[in-house]
């Protein structure tokens, strides 16, 4: 038994001595595993950016930059015709969930846009390119701090602000369709600068001192270049954009920062198509017999021109100041052609036109957003600005010819038949406002219900002047049988208005107003409670 005793304490001292350098390599396993792990941890570091889609309890969408980059959308008007329940009409305004844009506002930085369009409020989308734009949002829903007259959908249009480093960018595209580029086109010279989309005056109204008269219908056509239509190659699409931004840090508290941006486009388009009318031959009969049928060629020149300045200041983390100036334009270039039958006229006729349509829209702006942590982190911003919009159709000249049994064309001197129009829209809109927001933590980290609070309030004043006019001139005498026929249009003007009887007279009636004038100022004030009621 003794010796049996021995050997089993042997034995147990033999396992212990196991045991401890079992658990002394593990240690010491242990520690180097967790060496190489130190060695091998990756550190992430990042910066949160909430989501604007989540943070409001309304229905929105939000195009950012990024996604401008990636669609390659060069107008905000394209690039929300990519957004569920938004649709646009003419490629300038939108429709949101079906409503049109009569429902609709625009806003630039918090701040309503005027329109330049003669019978709309809301400001065409095209006319905003996205290389100076952060983001759009996009709201389908109503919440108190929106404008007082929201009547279905809003889109918030945000400049580019400080750059957080240097940048330049310049970028150049070209580009054409088989349709237009290269090929044979309707043309006009128009003015000196119509290549920059700018008219140079030579489309301007004559003097009307003592009303319409031979010398005003003489100076009215003295320019053939805004008279002749031409045939010719249409030239490629072209564009250009510039863009940068510098950033400067006083110390690290201020800093001061600017962006600009600079682009030019200018896009041909031709187009042909035809069209009809047509009658039943009697009421039993199932036949058709066609009324009228046209043939329309047009060639389509747009310009376009935009510049951004923007100017931010930084101070102490908690307030910032933005100043930004805006001017963005688009003009339209047209000459036209229709040729066909008609219901109230026997045999087939041709109209030409010749239009030019400026439009252009120039903002200014100041705003603020400022925190205060004494006051429990009260919020504060404030905006001011100053808008104008207008359109201008300087010269919009529409003749109609007469086919002849030999397939030529002489020009008609019926009334109505060879028509001048001059009309202009001045679009300009005033707002200032301020929006104060208090979030408040109720309840601590026990809390269930009503946890995160905000109390908002804020006001808003806007007004809105508009002033539109349209004259109207007919010219008669160019039916004199004198003029030979095939006569170039600048030829029978020259003639008619230097001794050949042309006269020119006025029109316009109720049906045709020829001015008004309009005005809209809004005064609102809103509070609100935002809570989340569960966690």
């Amino acid at each position: 038994m003794p010796h049996n005793s021995t050997l089993i304490r042997c034995l147990l001292l033999s396992a212990a001595s196991l045991a401890l350098l079992s658990s002394a390599f593990s240690q010491e396993t242990t520690e180097e595993e967790d060496d190489v792990a130190r060695q091998q941890t990756v550190v992430v570091r990042g910066q949160f950016i909430p989501d604007e889609k989540r943070s409001t309890s309304e229905v929105s969408s939000l195009l950012d930059a990024a996604d401008f980059q990636v669609q390659g959308d060069t107008s905000a008007a394209s690039a929300l015709a990519r957004l569920a329940g938004i649709s646009t009409a003419d490629n300038k305004f939108i429709y949101v969930r079906g409503l049109n844009e009569r429902y609709s506002s625009a806003l630039l930085n918090g701040s309503p846009l005027p329109s330049p369009a003669p019978l709309r409020r809301v400001a065409p989308l095209d006319l905003f390119p996205t290389s100076a734009l952060e983001s759009i949002l996009v709201q389908k829903t109503y919440s108190p701090n929106l404008p007082g007259e929201f009547g279905g959908g809003l889109v918030d249009i945000r400049t580019k602000g400080a750059p957080n480093e240097p940048f330049f960018e310049v970028s150049v595209s070209a580009g054409g369709d088989t349709e237009s580029t290269l090929q044979d086109g309707f043309l006009y010279d128009g003015g000196d600068t119509d290549f920059l989309g700018i008219q140079d005056g030579s489309r301007d109204l004559p003097s009307l001192a003592n009303g319409p008269s031979v010398d005003f219908g003489r100076e009215l056509t003295d320019n053939s270049s805004l008279l002749v239509r031409q045939e010719g190659t249409v030239a490629p699409n072209f564009g250009a954009n510039v863009n940068g931004g510098y950033r400067y840090d006083i110390n690290n508290d201020i800093s001061i920062g600017a962006i600009g941006a600079f682009g030019y486009s200018t896009d041909w388009q031709s187009r042909e198509g035809i069209r009809g009318k047509a009658v039943r031959l009697s009421q039993a009969s199932e036949e058709i017999s066609p009324e009228e049928q046209r043939i329309r060629r047009s060639t389509q020149n747009e310009v376009s021109l935009n510049g951004l300045l923007n100017i931010g200041l930084d101070l102490y983390n908690d307030h910032e100041i933005q100043f930004t100036g805006l001017i963005t334009r688009s003009s339209e270039k047209e000459a036209r052609q229709v040729v066909g039958t008609t219901e109230e006229d026997a045999g087939v006729f041709r109209d030409d036109a010749l239009e030019f349509f400026e439009r252009q829209l120039w903002t200014t702006q100041i705003r603020g957003k400022h925190v205060f942590p004494d006051l429990l982190n009260l919020e504060l911003e404030w905006r001011g600005s100053y808008s104008e919009a207008l359109r201008d159709a300087p010269y919009q000249l529409f003749n109609r010819y007469r086919q002849l049994s030999d397939g030529s064309y002489t020009l008609q001197g019926s009334p109505a038949a060879n028509r001048f129009l001059f009309s202009r829209v001045d679009d300009d809109t005033t707002d200032f406002g301020f929006d104060f927001t208090l979030p408040l933590e109720i309840g601590g980290s026990d809390c269930t219900y009503f946890c995160d609070v905000e109390l908002k309030t804020g006001y808003a004043y806007v007004e809105n002047d508009r002033v539109a006019s349209s004259r109207q001139f007919d010219i008669s005498g160019v039916g004199n049988n004198l003029i030979p026929q095939g006569t170039r249009l600048d030829y029978i003007y020259s003639y008619i208005f230097n001794g050949g009887g042309g006269s020119v007279s006025e029109t316009g009636s109720v049906i045709f107003p020829q001015a008004y004038r309009a005005t809209l100022e809004i005064d609102a004030a809103y509070v609100g409670v935002d809570a989340q009621i569960t966690l």
